[in-house]
């Protein structure tokens, strides 16, 4: 028996997924003929709670999560939402991420590629803070890689939020009502409080556990109010060498680092001569100050992770930026010295052609000379062999001896 009652989705009755809060099932949306992914909340979970104002949140949240997705590509869509007219059951129709999210990832992925998921993953939170909008349940299990289009994608959203309202509009234990150990800081587990910092400090222990295996343990001084915990420094690898990132030069306030890529990438580009137009280093130990300033709640929103990110890059930015004008002004300078020494040369081979066409026709002019005086010499020798044949004729008509010439 399907888990919804519709004629539009054609549902697989196996779920493809189980969470403490609901069920997901893979379907066809017969409509506009598409993969998609159906969520379902167990109904034991609504056990108890204000259905009529549940079921006002519910369709608030759903709408909320609906323009998010469309909003921003780093927000798993949401295509459809309502209740199931035989269950009585919420349920949201999502885009199918083939990816999958990134649980078996962890302790398995290299710090370039966190960047970019964290990258990802941050470029969806602007979004949603900007709209006032909490996840509150960042985790790696939330989320997923999208091979299409190569970008990591926030899921969920808006419904850990709806979840905990239900919760805690019954009473329930604050340790249910949404988020999960370790991904929240200490105070927020006990007070049920979530913000953007919730989001953020999921974020950043979701990419150290991505990276090194482990969820790094914090506690809370309320006398400072300060998280204390493990050095971020000592749980990451020895870096073998710094992490490249793309040029920021772009003007994309939302995303500074841009996009993270091997050593190989930034060789290969360099060799193309575009490394100062669109690669900069980010060393790994700017990463884990970014991420422990996070958890240690130095940068408590959106908008104070991203100016962090865009000064620490700028510290790059600025003598990198220095060392490529001195390139590109080594270029022009020796462009100009070949384009000079092209010009000599070229004026050389116009002189040499020049004293060669005036000796091609000296030396016509002269031969031309020779030529005239030649036929002259030709001329006067033949007039005067006219002149003495016409002598010896007259003497032989007259009878007289030829006179001596």
């Amino acid at each position: 028996m399907p888990i919804i009652s519709t004629e539009r989705y054609d549902i697989d009755p196996q779920p493809i997924g189980k969470g403490g809060f609901g069920e997901a099932y893979a379907a066809r949306d017969l409509l506009f003929d598409r993969e998609v992914v159906i969520k379902t909340i167990i109904a034991s979970r609504l056990y108890g709670i204000d259905e009529p104002a549940f079921r006002h949140q519910f369709f608030r949240e759903a709408l909320v999560s609906a323009k998010l997705g469309h909003e921003s590509n780093y927000i798993v869509k949401v295509f459809d939402y309502g209740y199931d007219r035989d269950t009585d059951l919420p349920f949201f129709v999502m885009e199918k991420i083939e990816g999958g999210d990134l649980s078996d990832r962890v302790g398995r992925m290299d710090i370039p590629t966190a960047l970019k998921a964290m990258s990802d993953v941050l470029k969806g939170l602007a979004v949603a803070h900007k709209h006032g909008v909490i996840h509150s349940d960042i985790s790696p299990d939330n989320i997923l890689f999208d091979p299409q289009s190569k970008t990591y994608k926030l899921n969920d959203f808006g419904l850990a939020k709806l979840l905990s309202s239900a919760l805690m509009s019954r009473r329930a234990s604050l340790s249910l009502t949404g988020g999960k150990p370790g991904y929240l800081p200490i105070d927020q587990w006990h007070t049920g409080d979530r913000n953007q910092f919730s989001d953020l400090y999921g974020l950043a222990v979701s990419i150290v556990e991505l990276v090194t295996g482990n969820v790094p343990l914090w506690g809370f001084d309320f006398k400072t109010g300060q998280l204390t915990g493990p050095d971020l420094a000592d749980l990451f690898p020895t870096a073998d060498e710094d992490v490249i990132v793309s040029k920021v030069f772009d003007n994309q306030p939302e995303h500074p680092f841009g996009v993270a890529a091997h050593s190989a990438d930034f060789d290969y580009w360099r060799s193309q001569g575009s490394y100062y137009h669109y690669w900069v280093y980010v060393t790994q130990a700017d990463i884990v100050s970014l991420l422990s300033s996070i958890i240690r709640r130095e940068l408590t929103d959106s908008k104070s992770v991203l100016s962090f990110m865009a000064q620490r890059t700028l510290e790059h930015i600025k003598p990198i930026e220095q060392t490529w004008r001195e390139e590109e002004e080594a270029k022009a300078e020796t462009r100009r010295e070949e384009e000079e020494a092209a010009k000599k040369r070229q004026e050389e081979e116009e002189r040499k052609q020049q004293q060669e066409e005036l000796h091609t026709q000296q030396a016509a002019e002269a031969l031309m000379r020779q030529q005239l005086k030649e036929e002259v010499r030709k001329e006067l020798q033949e007039e005067l062999h006219r002149d003495v044949v016409v002598t010896a004729d007259m003497d032989h008509d007259s009878g007289s001896e030829p006179k001596s010439r």
